[in-house]
């Protein structure tokens, strides 16, 4: 008798843990994508405890409320647990990426939405009919549509947000910046744009995202000289989605005053940091052998002559090279004070020379004119060399986004925020490659296999439930 109750003892203990642990998953799943107290009476919590629902379907149920519609939009913006949830996918996306408005061209912030590049990867999740592939391919802006029914009174720029905005009011600039935006006076003796009344960065929560399709054209800029933006769209997106958005490029292109040499002066910050925030490739680059015909050692260009230095000069000037008409436009001096004009990002080379490839012998002060060209060049996760010819920012999003590292860097920045593991992905051919745990290489495996399965279905969404399905997600969870 004692020996048949063994096996419905034993069944009771492995179906009561699965309960636990199903129980457990759910509840870290709300507190991590809602951030709020999970109500006991919650429909879901409740269907966990009866185990009519799984703890990962409960979650996946719970997160497809902040699925946008076709038009790009919440379908239910009244639901906070949507607006939590999106925001919070948000805010990952944009820890994602690199790059910030800084104090050189702060005003910017108020027309030029910082986090543009991030709004990519969030809509890649969510959107119906999006693919992951979009955060490279897109050809157009997106503007982040938010809830505020109310006519911004305050800038979005922390340094200015004490100033109230009154319109009726007689005031300086520099303590309501968005009066400037409203065109009611000049900040220099000459307006910098006659009734230049731009589109401001909304305010409120996060409830989706739609094309950004109607130009800005600024009307008057500087007198003279190569920074006028006079003419152009300051919303100009550049192709290869949130790396030809305004925002990225105005947050990876830091110097102002700057025209590329293809030597000393390249936007190689830019260059670097599509490398990571995209592909998970860190510095150096390449390998040795790689770079042996980068390497002159007649050259003027410094770094020309070490092959340590082409390494990562190789790769990241290469991906900036295809940025080389791309210049800091103004509505007004570029030397005058920064929080009183608007930074943006043009092409002023309308009739382009014919290009020259990297790397150059020496700077050429041309450069910046000329057709641009470059190359995506680099190792792979996987030890394998990539080398493909760019012509533009286009073409440098489409060759990202057929590389599996597009795929398995997105994965890995994914799984490190949801489980808190950082998967490695060095080159293991790399001299420098420091040998993996057999735990680490299980966990990196699996971060892989996703990735690859990523690039076959282009939907992170279906890639999440295995995330939070996986052990490492319940196991960093608190009991309920």
């Amino acid at each position: 008798m004692l020996s048949a109750l063994i096996p419905l003892l034993l069944f009771w203990q492995i179906a009561n843990a699965n309960s636990d642990i199903d129980k457990k998953r759910f509840y870290k799943c709300y507190s991590i994508f809602v951030r709020q107290a999970m109500p006991l009476n919650h429909p879901l919590w409740l269907q966990v405890q009866s185990g009519s629902l799984t703890g990962t379907e409960a979650c996946m149920q719970l997160i497809s409320k902040a699925k946008l519609g076709s038009n790009g939009l919440l379908q239910n913006p009244q639901d906070h647990e949507a607006i939590n949830i999106l925001k919070r996918f948000s805010e990952w996306s944009r820890s994602f990426v690199s790059g910030s408005i800084g104090p050189e061209y702060i005003s910017s912030a108020d027309v030029i939405d910082s986090y543009a590049a991030s709004h990519y990867i969030t809509r890649s999740i969510f959107q119906e009919g999006a693919q992951y592939q979009d955060i490279v391919t897109l050809n157009y802006g997106l503007i982040a549509k938010r809830n505020s029914p109310v006519q911004r009174k305050y800038s979005v720029i922390p340094n200015y947000r004490p100033y109230k905005y009154n319109i009726s009011e007689a005031t300086s600039a520099a303590d309501y910046i968005l009066r400037f935006w409203q065109g009611v006076f000049p900040v220099t003796t000459t307006p910098p744009a006659e009734n230049f009344f731009p589109r401001l960065v909304e305010t409120g929560s996060l409830i989706g995202f739609v094309e950004d399709s109607e130009p800005i054209i600024l009307t008057q800029g500087p007198s003279s000289g190569v920074y006028n933006g006079s003419g152009k769209a300051i919303n100009q997106h550049f192709g290869g989605g949130a790396i030809g958005s305004q925002g990225y490029l105005l947050g990876n292109m830091p110097t102002l005053n700057f025209l590329s040499d293809g030597g000393l002066k390249l936007q190689r910050i830019l260059g670097k940091n599509i490398l990571e925030d995209f592909l998970c490739r860190t510095a150096p680059y390449l390998r040795s052998v790689d770079v042996i015909g980068e390497v002159n050692e007649n050259s003027t260009i410094a770094f020309r002559s070490g092959i340590s230095c082409m390494g990562c000069h190789a790769a990241q000037d290469n991906v900036a090279a295809v940025a080389r008409n791309l210049v800091h436009l103004a509505t007004n001096s570029m030397s005058s004070g920064a929080k009183y004009g608007l930074r943006f990002v043009g092409d002023t080379a309308t009739i382009k020379l014919p290009t020259t490839s990297l790397p150059v012998l020496n700077p050429d002060s041309n450069f910046y004119k000329q057709a641009p060209s470059g190359k995506l060049f680099y190792r792979s996760f996987s030890g394998a060399k990539v080398e493909i010819a760019l012509t533009d920012m286009a073409s440098l999003g489409q060759a990202i986004s057929e590389q599996d590292d597009f795929y398995v860097c997105g994965v890995k920045k994914m799984y490190q925020a949801l489980v808190g593991i950082n998967v490695d992905l060095s080159d293991p051919g790399d001299i420098n490659f420091i040998s993996l745990s057999q735990e680490h290489k299980a966990f990196q495996q699996k971060v892989i296999d996703w990735g690859l399965e990523l690039k076959e279905s282009q939907s992170m969404f279906d890639i999440l439930r295995k995330m939070i399905n996986s052990p490492e997600f319940v196991s960093l969870g608190q009991a309920p």
